[in-house]
């Protein structure tokens, strides 16, 4: 009977545990992502100068600039502070592409 009891609980713990490991690790692919993409642009990305457009959220800004092509670029960058995009709206920056 012990035995029983023990297999049905350890069966109907299984799927809340998994839910929960899927949970916690699901945003390290993301985070692990933009590190990656971080590198690979300073070490051979491009300088530009960008004006901040607006604030896109709490802690993202739309961009615009100039490329070395001359093409008018529009990005979203993350500013690491909830409350810097309304701040900064309006200024010019310097970036990397």
């Amino acid at each position: 009977m012990r035995a029983m009891l023990e297999s049905v609980l350890q069966s109907r713990l299984r799927w809340p545990a998994l839910i929960i490991l899927v949970m916690i690790f699901y945003p390290l692919y993301g985070h692990f992502g933009e590190r990656q993409n971080r590198r690979e642009v300073l070490a051979g990305g491009r300088d530009a100068i960008a004006l901040i457009e607006r604030s896109a959220g709490l802690q993202s800004v739309m961009l615009a600039w100039v490329d070395s092509n001359g093409q008018a670029r529009i990005g979203e960058a993350r500013t690491r502070k909830q409350v810097s995009g309304r701040e900064f709206a309006g200024k010019h920056v310097a970036i990397q592409y």
